[in-house]
């Protein structure tokens, strides 16, 4: 593997709303380095992780050599183009394709970038169909609750250039052919595709995995709610882990480093059990009107910094923990 170190500014968006969410003794670490691992002669696989701003988002980029597929377009297009600026300083192949893995804006937000840049962006039905129920979601979130963008200055949302059912086969050329799947179940969001690059065995996941890394507990958004299915979001890691094909893949996640399926897998049914006890212990011990407070959250994101030590991005937590949460409240 090469190891290419790639300086990234500070956040300016999201670090103040960090700074000011997290625990002091939580912190936030430092971005992982971009890299590159080159497979065969011709192909690639090149990793783009924004910083705070973006929420720490990879772009994955697979290069034949002759066309390259994108996995994630970051959540402004401010970072977008920095991941397109990233990609053109490794490689002159074009990008023919960006694919969205599930509905979350960090995973579509930019996709105009890679669509000036040339990219047909490819969608699965499910993921399309859910598009813009959560694109109007979270902008009612970061504009008008948070007040980090405005009306205008929030990113447009996504056109889908490319549907599928279930599965879709695509063929960049030099042998390197990627196959999408639909899943048509819950993961991370309401739905979750994934890649498979047979030639690099290579398992793409966007943000149904989350290695070494703290995970995004919202849930899927449906009728102006968060609705997180763990049980479905482990059922779903169990079922990859035990395909035979994918037994050796490398994962390339959404977030965190690259690892072996067959541990990323069983670190993260591991986490979700353990986050599903942490998030209980904390209701019952929290008085029913403060569950959602600052202080409440802070210890909540605490509780999880310790029991997974060495994990990034704990303020994650902070973020994303209100779907598991308000589930468990309501129950």
């Amino acid at each position: 593997m090469k190891i290419k170190r790639y300086q990234i500014q500070a956040p300016a968006l999201l670090s103040s709303l960090i700074s000011l969410a997290a625990p002091a003794c939580v912190g936030l670490e430092p971005v992982r380095n971009n890299n590159t691992t080159t497979l065969t002669t011709n192909a690639s696989i090149y990793v783009y992780q924004s910083d705070a701003d973006g929420f720490h988002t990879n772009t994955v980029f697979v290069d034949s050599g002759l066309n390259v597929m994108a996995f994630d377009a970051q959540f402004t297009e401010q970072q977008a183009t920095k991941a397109v600026e990233f990609l053109r300083s490794k490689t002159s192949s074009p990008i023919s394709h960006l694919v969205i893995t599930h509905p979350n804006p960090d995973k579509f937000n930019g996709a105009g970038v890679f669509r000036a840049a040339g990219a047909r962006v490819i969608a699965s039905n499910e993921t399309a169909k859910a598009l813009p129920a959560v694109h109007n979601y979270k902008k009612q979130f970061f504009a008008e609750t948070a007040k980090m963008f405005t009306e205008k200055t929030y990113p447009k949302l996504a056109q889908v250039d490319e549907k599928f059912q279930k599965s879709l086969q695509i063929n960049l050329g030099n042998g390197v052919k990627v196959s999408l799947t639909e899943h048509g179940v819950a993961g991370v969001s309401s739905n979750q595709t994934t890649a498979f690059v047979p030639s690099l065995n290579a398992l793409v996941v966007g943000d149904l995995l989350h290695p070494k890394t703290h995970a995004w507990l919202e849930g899927g958004v449906a009728s102006g709610q968060a609705n997180p299915d763990l049980n479905s979001w482990k059922a779903l890691l169990k079922k990859l882990g035990s395909t035979r094909e994918l037994k050796d893949a490398t994962v390339y996640a959404g977030r965190g480093p690259d690892m072996l399926l067959s541990e990323a897998a069983k670190e993260q049914i591991n986490y979700l059990n353990r986050a599903q006890e942490l998030t209980q212990a904390h209701v019952d011990r929290t008085p029913a009107a403060e569950p959602f407070g600052e202080a409440s959250l802070g210890e909540l994101t605490q509780s999880f910094a310790e029991a997974f030590p060495g994990f990034q991005h704990p303020y994650l937590i902070q973020f994303g923990i209100y779907g598991l949460l308000g589930q468990i409240a309501a129950q």
